[in-house]
């Protein structure tokens, strides 16, 4: 089969390209990795990409769409809503024009903002909290108008934390650069309780290939991807201090307190996905859980040197 990857040379766009040993890709980045086959290094948010997008999509088996900006703190709506959505908007008419049968959209935990029930299941109702999850509620929905108007078969992944060494952003930069400027103090944005799953980017891309085979022509499908548990602030500091080979009891974490305990306006504190729905397909992390994921990826990025 031949596929598509959008985003192809970030962090899970690599992974999965990895995976699936060749794909073309669309990023406004160039990427030398090898197992690129074609790319087209456009501007999704731009309506002048369609075309080339269009091209690129022709043949394809599948579109696995990633290309979005990451960052959930960003405040200007137009951050998300220029490439998060209309760039969606953008791959799927190229989907649709191309007769491009399969597509898997990575969707965010960010979707049910302050979940009052974990582990949280897919059926639970979307309430995001951020832009950023808004414009993941949004592209869901258009994902699931087209496949059912121009029955493609779809599938949104609602991702838990993703880390890995090759990660450029995230908590665990963060704390591994904080504490090389200043090995006696770690600041901890918010009160340091906010509790996540986080799960490790081999298990994640595993996760984008085996979708291929979920869901139904002319549905857009939801399935959670995540750990097992979920793990607070604080033990993922004192895992990076150890993991950095520093005295814990020299090591002062201070946190910062946040708005109502949160890192950002937007941060959901509390997010533990139930993966139950992916299980039952055949996908479950072989790093199960949070703390696995966190120092396995601690320990990738001290080995980058990154």
């Amino acid at each position: 089969m031949d596929y598509l990857i959008t985003g192809g040379s970030g962090f899970i766009g690599r992974h999965i390209l990895k995976q699936l040993g060749g794909a073309a890709i669309v990023d406004i980045v160039k990427s030398s990795d090898p197992n690129v086959r074609e790319q087209a290094n456009v501007d999704i948010a731009s309506e002048s990409s369609l075309e080339e997008i269009e091209r690129i999509s022709k043949g394809k088996q599948a579109i696995f769409h990633l290309a979005a900006n990451p960052e959930v703190r960003v405040g200007d709506p137009n951050v998300h809503i220029s490439v998060g959505l209309v760039g969606t908007y953008h791959v799927l008419e190229a989907a649709r024009k191309a007769d491009v049968p399969n597509f898997v959209f990575a969707s965010s935990s960010t979707v049910y903002g302050d979940a009052a029930l974990t582990p949280t299941p897919e059926d639970y109702p979307l309430a995001p909290i951020s832009t950023y999850g808004a414009m993941k509620v949004a592209s869901e929905a258009l994902i699931s108008a087209y496949a059912s108007y121009y029955g493609i078969k779809a599938v949104s992944l609602r991702l838990a934390n993703v880390v890995g060494g090759d990660a450029p952003r995230g908590v665990l930069h963060d704390f591994i650069g904080k504490l090389r400027s200043n090995p006696n103090e770690l600041e901890v944005l918010g009160d340091g309780t906010q509790t996540k799953s986080y799960f490790h980017v081999d298990d994640c891309a595993r996760g984008f290939v085996m979708a291929l085979n979920w869901g139904k022509k002319g549905k857009n499908t939801a399935y959670n991807l995540g750990a097992v548990d979920a793990i607070d602030v604080i033990s993922i500091a004192k895992i990076t201090i150890e993991e950095m080979g520093l005295n814990p009891s020299q090591v002062q974490i201070r946190t910062t307190g946040g708005l109502d305990g949160r890192g950002w306006m937007g941060d959901v504190k509390y997010a533990w996905l139930s993966i139950e729905k992916a299980k039952r397909d055949g996908w479950i992390p072989t790093i199960k859980t949070s703390e696995e994921a966190v120092r396995k990826a601690v320990r990738e990025i001290l080995e980058l040197g990154a």
